[in-house]
C-alpha cells in the first residue's frame, strides 16, 4: 500500500513539473471581470425611470387600496354600533356581506401586487437583456474570457479594476440616449 500511494505521490510530482509551464502560459490569457447587474439597474437612467414608474403607479393604488380599507373599517363600526338595535338574522346578513367585501379587497390587494410584479419583472427583463448584449460587446472588445455577475456582497475580493459595473453603467446609458436610426 506505501508503495503504491510513493508511486503515486512520484506521478503526481512528475506530471506537476510536466505541464506547470503550459498552466502558467494558458493562465497568462485568462481575462476575467465581474459585474454588480441589480447596482448597474438602480443606477442606470432607464432603471431610474423604470423605478420611478412603478412607485407612482404603487402610490396610487396603494391610496385606493388605504381607501377602500378605510371604508371597511367604518362599515364595521357601524355595523358594531348597530347591531344591538338589530335582529340576529340582519346581524348574520350584515356581517357576511362586510365578510364578503373584505374578501373581495384581499383578492383586488393580490392581484394588485401580482400585476405590478409583472410589470416590474417586464422592466427589468427588457433592461437586463440590454445589459447582457453590452457586456457582450464588451467581452468580445476586450478580450475577456469570463465575465461574472456579483450581487449581494457575495464577491469576496477581486481588485478594483476587475469591476465592470461603472462602465456598463456609461455604456448603457449612452446607448439608451442616442438617437434611433429610423428603418
Amino acid at each position: 500500500m506505501q508503495k503504491c500511494v510513493k508511486s503515486f505521490s512520484f506521478l503526481l510530482c512528475g506530471m506537476l513539473c510536466v505541464f506547470t509551464p503550459y498552466v502558467s502560459q494558458a493562465s497568462e490569457n485568462v481575462k476575467i471581470g465581474f459585474v454588480d447587474l441589480h447596482r448597474a439597474l438602480n443606477e442606470v437612467d432607464e432603471g431610474i425611470q423604470a423605478k420611478t414608474e412603478l412607485k407612482k403607479i404603487f402610490d396610487k393604488k396603494q391610496v385606493e387600496l388605504t381607501a377602500k380599507q378605510q371604508d371597511l373599517q367604518n362599515l364595521k363600526e357601524m355595523l358594531d354600533k348597530q347591531g344591538l338595535a338589530q335582529s340576529e338574522n340582519v346581524k348574520k346578513e350584515k356581517m357576511a356581506e362586510l365578510q364578503n367585501k373584505f374578501l373581495m379587497l384581499q383578492q383586488q390587494f393580490m392581484q394588485e401586487q401580482k400585476d405590478l410584479s409583472e410589470m416590474e419583472e417586464k422592466m427589468t427583463k427588457d433592461i437586463f437583456d440590454k445589459m447582457r448584449n453590452i457586456l457582450a460587446d464588451i467581452g468580445k472588445a476586450e478580450q475577456f474570457t469570463l465575465i461574472l455577475e456579483v450581487s449581494e456582497n457575495r464577491l469576496l475580493y477581486a481588485k478594483p479594476h476587475l469591476d465592470l459595473t461603472n462602465q456598463l453603467i456609461r455604456l448603457y446609458n449612452e446607448k439608451s440616449s442616442a438617437p434611433k436610426k429610423k428603418s
